[in-house]
């Protein structure tokens, strides 16, 4: 079986479906497995940080988009439709550490750049932690919790094409 990855790419390419068709029919073998990474977009901690951090400061809503860099923006829900729709069937999802609870605990890495580079260290110390004690498990349920609650920096939803899996 064939695996492929793309990873923070269909945020930037004019025209997905036509990325994700070719992938579906051209990369992918009968029980091929596609995982699709895209920043998630909207979500609603970044909806809670709009409004009670940056309420008052305008010029930081919608920090995330960046419209010379992005041409789409995506979630899990719109990911995931967008997928069925391009012929695949999800067979799960992930989501990774939600970076928006720093500024929410007051850490404004938003308003300071450097405290960005010390809150992903943070993230990173986390999760290695999990592994270096062997709670791999929990770090797996974590991820598919965060998923389920839509809630993560990165969505990442495993397809495979619909009308080959036998």
């Amino acid at each position: 079986a064939s695996i492929v990855t793309i990873n923070n790419v269909l945020e930037h390419v004019r025209d997905p479906r036509l990325v994700l068709e070719m992938i579906r029919s051209r990369f992918l073998t009968r029980k091929g497995v596609l995982c699709v990474i895209v920043p998630n977009d909207f979500s609603v901690l970044q909806d809670i940080l709009m409004k009670s951090v940056l309420k008052d400061n305008v010029g930081k809503h919608h920090y995330w988009v960046t419209p010379l860099e992005h041409l789409n923006y995506w979630s899990y829900g719109i990911m995931g439709r967008f997928l069925i729709k391009c012929g695949y069937r999800i067979l799960g999802s992930s989501g990774d550490f939600p970076m928006e609870i720093f500024p929410l605990m007051g850490e404004d890495y938003l308003s300071h750049p450097e405290a960005g580079k010390a809150a992903h260290t943070k993230r990173i110390s986390f999760e290695n932690h999990l592994s270096l004690t062997g709670h791999n498990d929990l770090k797996d349920r974590l991820a598919e919790s965060l998923a389920e609650l839509g809630i993560g920096r990165n969505a990442q939803i495993y397809a495979t094409p619909r009308d080959r899996w036998l």
